[in-house]
């Protein structure tokens, strides 16, 4: 999703180790300092009558702009291998400090021996029973061909780090088994092996590849072409769980021809399908419980999503709230004094408030323009205006915020902490199954007796 890429974005710039790693902005930047260099040092004979200034002249003006001009480290970093006049014209040459970095654009002879399709494969709706989405085929693959590449990181400290409670994690040989009650749901996507506690987590369009036991047309393999990752399958489990980042490539290869259109599975392992088949057949309804009778399932929320304008479903529930993505252009009026009591204060207290997006209530609903009326808290007067300090707002009166016309687009139904399905104790949790035959030895540290 887009605002997990945001995400990534950010938390990629504040990180301490990776300040120095320029993004593309950094090198289109690096490109334009380049690009006014070779117009003041003239044509490629370097001779200052072709040109402003010489070679020379060039270098020591690149080194005045990185050392008094230059605020951003990583613009630096790109440019911090021109040593000479000749390098800037590579630069040139390759279109780019970007391509220069990599040697510039590949043959389509290089690209079909050392790459990879990464576009095979688009999601769609599956085709199995209750799996939701699923992997289809772009165009036919033959057998024998990489259907899509799948990086994998490793989660450090195994299994352990797949406890919802924090307070529960004890470290024992960088391992802690956790009650399968205390798993997060994150634990159904991770790659493993029953007797290890090496997990690791698919980042791209792979995770969406549904299981057959009966009709798999793909297989997991290891990358053979990708270096980083046959030096990561000799490290021992120790090793794996120091580094803070580990990354590999799993193959899906596939096992028979495949047609465009056609959906991609392969063979989770037994156990993960013993653990399935054993989930359906002890499976119930969850009761249904709050206002209105809303049973906490992921999927009446879903439900509930597409009939926002449902006037059963604004008064939150035990199960469901509602929340807004708040706007700076949104207009709205300050009301002072007792908070009304349509308004549910203890609902709005246990969620943080954020500029961005927060809990609300609807006041009212105009299907025909698709807007809200909604009320909001606000705490902005923590300074001012002073409560005792033991109440439920931590020392501030709250104040409402209506906003008149807020678009339904914005607003969302959500359920309430530790409330949906995903919660319950009767969840499916369950790794998928690394085949035995490609797993490394020396990572299944865990007793299959115990």
């Amino acid at each position: 999703c887009l605002v997990c890429f945001l995400l990534i974005e950010k938390r990629f710039k504040e990180r301490e180790g990776l300040k120095g790693v320029p993004l593309s902005a950094h090198y289109e930047e690096a490109d334009k300092i380049v690009a006014a260099l070779l117009l003041l040092a003239g044509d490629a004979t370097g001779d200052a009558d072709d040109g402003y200034i010489s070679d020379a002249d060039a270098l020591v003006l690149l080194g005045v702009i990185q050392q008094h001009f230059m605020s951003d480290v990583r613009v630096s970093t790109v440019l911090g291998g021109v040593g000479d006049a000749a390098r800037l014209r590579e630069i040139s040459d390759a279109k780019g400090t970007a391509a220069a970095a990599t040697g510039g654009a590949k043959s389509r002879q290089w690209l079909e021996d050392n790459g990879s399709c990464i576009d095979h494969i688009y999601v769609g709706d599956s085709t199995a029973p209750q799996a939701g989405r699923g992997a289809f085929a772009r165009r036919p693959i033959g057998r024998g061909d990489v259907v899509v590449p799948m990086p994998m990181l490793h989660t450090r400290k195994g299994r352990g780090a797949m406890n919802r409670n924090p307070s529960g994690y004890v470290e024992k040989d960088g391992f802690n088994p956790p009650t399968s009650a205390d798993r997060q749901l994150f634990y159904n996507y991770q790659f493993g092996h029953a007797n290890s506690s090496v997990m690791l987590f698919p980042v791209n369009a792979g995770v969406v590849v549904n299981h057959s036991g009966d009709k798999p047309n793909t297989k997991l393999r290891w990358s053979a072409t990708d270096e980083r990752t046959q030096e990561v399958l000799r490290r021992s489990v120790e090793d794996l769980n120091e580094k803070e980042h580990v990354s590999l490539v799993l193959d899906l290869v596939a096992t028979e021809d495949i047609a465009a259109g056609q959906e991609i599975f392969f063979d989770y392992g037994r156990e993960w399908e013993g653990a399935w088949n054993d989930h359906v057949d002890s499976w119930e309804p969850l009761p249904a419980t709050g206002g209105g009778g809303i049973p906490i399932s992921s999927r009446v929320i879903s439900e509930m999503n597409e009939d926002k304008f449902n006037e059963a479903y604004w008064e939150w529930s035990d199960d469901h709230f509602t929340a807004c993505d708040f706007d700076d252009a949104d207009e709205y009026v300050d009301m002072h004094g007792p908070v009304p009591d349509y308004v549910d204060q203890a609902g709005f207290a246990y969620v943080a408030v954020s500029d961005e997006r927060g809990p609300c209530q609807i006041v009212r609903g105009d299907e025909a323009a698709g807007t809200f009326t909604i009320a909001y808290l606000s705490l902005d007067s923590r300074e001012t205006e002073l409560v005792p300090e033991n109440d439920e707002y931590d020392g501030a009166v709250p104040y409402l915020e209506l906003v008149a016309v807020f678009p339904a687009n914005r607003l969302a139904f959500e359920g309430k902490p530790g409330r949906l399905d995903q919660h319950a104790p009767s969840r499916f949790l369950h790794e998928i199954g690394i085949p035995d035959d490609i797993f490394p030895g020396h990572w299944k540290d865990l007793d299959p007796d115990a």
